[in-house]
């Protein structure tokens, strides 16, 4: 028995190391944070592309207040 010991304690870093990966992996569940984040992404990333968009003149506006001057 005790010749097994060294090995044992040798491996038993890979060992453990194998069973936690194997127990839990990222692609098995989404997670719901991740999938927030990424709709926030995209109203954020629509709204830029809204602003960033040519904006037509009102001409009413900009020539009631050029009267006044």
């Amino acid at each position: 028995m005790s010749q097994w010991l060294p090995y044992l304690l040798v491996l038993a870093c890979p060992v453990t190391m194998g069973v936690m990966m194997r127990g839990t992996h990222p692609s098995d569940r989404p997670d719901a944070r991740v999938s927030e984040l990424e709709s926030q992404l995209t109203e954020l990333r629509s709204t830029v592309e809204r602003q960033a968009a040519p904006q037509p003149k009102a001409s009413g506006a900009s020539s009631v207040t050029a009267d006044r001057d």
